[in-house]
């Protein structure tokens, strides 16, 4: 993780010194390398407060802290891009899920075998 958090660093302070596209791109590739190296959405938020708060340490005129809150803001977005694609993804595979649940759930099996008791014994039947 520790490559992660110097490769969002030096990004990042590339993009804040104008790199523009670029930088968001590698924020991109950042986040989609953390994704499939499995480092979670909240390490990434850690990552990006570690680095604020270095920058922000400094004594730093109103109009340039606010130049950088929105530039590290932008590049966290762009960073954390491929989660919310993988998130909406999800999202969707369960929708599609739920749509074919009926096919597949309890009420398609035989009815002796809804009679069964959690345990597997059939149970007696109702009245009726």
């Amino acid at each position: 993780m520790t490559e992660v958090a110097a490769a969002y660093s030096k990004s990042l302070q590339k993009y804040l010194g104008g790199a523009g596209e670029s930088a968001l791109q590698q924020a991109y590739e950042i986040g989609r390398g953390a994704l499939n190296a499995g480092i979670g959405l909240v390490a990434i938020a850690d990552i990006h407060h570690a680095y604020l708060r270095k920058l922000l340490a400094q004594t730093l005129a109103p109009e340039e802290r606010e130049r950088i809150l929105t530039g590290a803001a932008q590049f966290f977005a762009e960073c954390v891009s491929p989660y919310e694609m993988t998130y909406g993804g999800f999202r969707e595979a369960n929708t599609a899920l739920r749509h074919f649940k009926p096919h597949y759930g309890p009420s398609c099996l035989p009815e002796e075998q809804t009679r069964q008791s959690p345990l597997g014994r059939r149970s007696a039947p109702t009245g009726g």
